[in-house]
């Protein structure tokens, strides 16, 4: 037997009702779009778990979110701009991220300064030594 999707008016619906906080509606949502926003976020990303926690991310933060929303005309649209917007953000952090690493990776390291402070962290071990023999030698 064939699935039934809910017509477009029924999604209407679902959406206003959840707005008002009815959860049913939210799954009915989640189940009509999860895979819709799947199929359309590979064209993006190929990292299938990384998609799927953006997926995750953009109807937990929706369902956190909904007594701040408005009625969409298409909830089709929004779903896919929210999606693609998280996906942007994602990317762009690990670029971020990759362009750090990057540049650390180029930045000369300085054995001569390691060196100096080994030796100077010696000489102040060294130097606390000496004061404590020093002060054992005193007298009350």
């Amino acid at each position: 037997m064939k699935e039934e999707r809910p017509s477009d008016l029924e999604l209407d619906r679902a959406w206003k009702k959840f707005l008002a906080g009815d959860d049913e509606s939210f799954n009915l949502l989640y189940n009509r779009y999860v895979q819709v926003l799947f199929s359309y976020g590979l064209q993006f990303i190929s990292d299938r778990e990384l998609l799927k926690d953006c997926i995750q991310d953009t109807f937990v933060k929706m369902y956190d979110a909904r007594e701040h929303l408005h009625h969409v005309s298409n909830v089709n649209v929004y779903l896919r701009i929210t999606l693609k917007n998280r996906l942007i953000n994602i990317l762009n952090r690990e670029r971020m991220y990759s362009r750090i690493i990057s540049i650390q990776d180029i930045l000369p390291v300085d054995e001569n300064t390691i060196e100096k402070h080994i030796v100077f962290e010696e000489e102040e071990l060294q130097k606390q030594d000496k004061i404590e023999k020093m002060m054992n030698l005193l007298t009350a």
